[in-house]
């Protein structure tokens, strides 16, 4: 799970569904499921990507666990959030100002 404010975007939070995020050889590795939980500038919580999520079930083979797992968590981080509970709130915010600003490098950078 990813956790992003971003002001002025209209949408406060952005917390993306994945897998377990594991080290392979130096490189952190994990699975993007698609299913995103939203926090909009009016409050709303909505889940964005199902139909994506739909999809890939079927043309990635999800199996039937990370199907379940990533929908059950789907819900709990909706209702968290609903709920105002952290980390999704001062917790995230701390850490994300430990973050040192990186400038934006277009493609000829």
């Amino acid at each position: 799970m990813l956790h992003y404010n971003g002001p002025g975007s209209g949408i406060s939070h952005y917390v993306d569904i994945a897998t377990q995020p594991v080290w392979c050889e130096g490189i952190v590795e994990m699975i993007d499921l698609d299913l995103d939980v939203l926090v909009l500038d009016d409050g709303t919580v909505p889940i964005d990507d199902e139909d994506e999520f739909e999809e890939h079930q079927v043309s990635f083979g999800y199996p039937r666990g990370m199907i379940e797992r990533a929908r059950s968590e789907t819900s709990r981080v909706a209702d968290l959030i609903d709920r105002g509970e952290e980390p999704f709130f001062d917790v995230a915010v701390s850490w994300l100002e430990q973050v040192p600003s990186i400038p934006a490098r277009g493609p000829s950078s």
